[in-house]
């Protein structure tokens, strides 16, 4: 499953950025990372297409 084998890349790209003491996410942005991440990231890209 893409969410087991990527949250600690999301974590560090994502989560820990984030300074506010609330906030959310949607299905989108989670989209958009792997999107992006996919671009720069060879097992990230294997894992998007196979999806």
């Amino acid at each position: 499953m893409t969410a087991e084998r990527f949250y600690q890349k999301f974590k560090r790209d994502v989560l820990s950025l984030i300074e506010a003491d609330r906030w959310t996410l949607d299905a989108g942005d989670v989209r958009r990372w792997l999107e992006l991440a996919a671009k720069t990231d060879d097992v990230v890209r294997v894992a998007v297409n196979e999806a």
